[in-house]
């Protein structure tokens, strides 16, 4: 009985390591190149972030909504009924984001912050806010994003298919793949 594919036990197992630790190392290696490609991107503009983009860093465009309607709130442009509905007392609201929020309230008057969420969470003011972020650096394009995680979850896949075949055509010749399963 000769070795499978004609590559010793011992042999394909150091390559699979190898193929393995490269894989897993396929995903921190893109993301850091994605850092690399914001920092150049952000080359020469000031990179201190608005309460709006630490909002959106912390919890994405929901936590950034929230954020608006706590400043608006807490700056007396909207108001919380009994029934927990917000609700525009008439001063006028600063910026686009809190121009949104408050539309949103006086399009209904028993508005709750779900429902906010709901109307302003595509807003352009929501979408001009994460490009601000993008180009200080602070966001990665969300296409780059994706192909990063596809490049990583291919070279996992790709290894994982390797062994299977591997362990497989080791079972039908009957050799040993103890160490093979373990692997995979």
């Amino acid at each position: 009985m000769g070795d499978t594919w004609g590559i010793p036990g011992p042999v394909f197992l150091g390559l699979f390591v190898v193929l393995v630790v490269v894989a897993w190392l396929v995903g921190p290696l893109t993301r850091r190149n994605l850092d690399r490609r914001a920092a150049r991107a952000a080359r020469g503009t000031p990179v201190a972030p608005s309460v709006e983009e630490l909002a959106l860093l912390a919890g994405g465009r929901r936590r950034l909504v929230e954020t608006a309607i706590a400043r608006l709130v807490d700056g007396g442009v909207l108001r919380i009924s009994h029934q927990r509905h917000l609700a525009f007392t008439g001063r006028p609201p600063v910026g686009d984001l809190d121009d949104a929020v408050v539309g949103a309230v006086e399009s209904h008057p028993a508005m709750s912050t779900n429902g906010v969420l709901l109307r302003v969470h595509d807003s352009a003011a929501v979408r001009a806010i994460e490009d601000g972020a993008r180009v200080k650096g602070l966001l990665h394009d969300p296409a780059a994003v994706r192909h990063s995680k596809y490049l990583a979850v291919s070279a996992l896949g790709l290894v994982e298919l390797l062994g299977v075949l591997r362990l497989a055509a080791g079972i039908a010749r009957g050799a040993s793949v103890a160490f093979l399963v373990v692997l995979v």
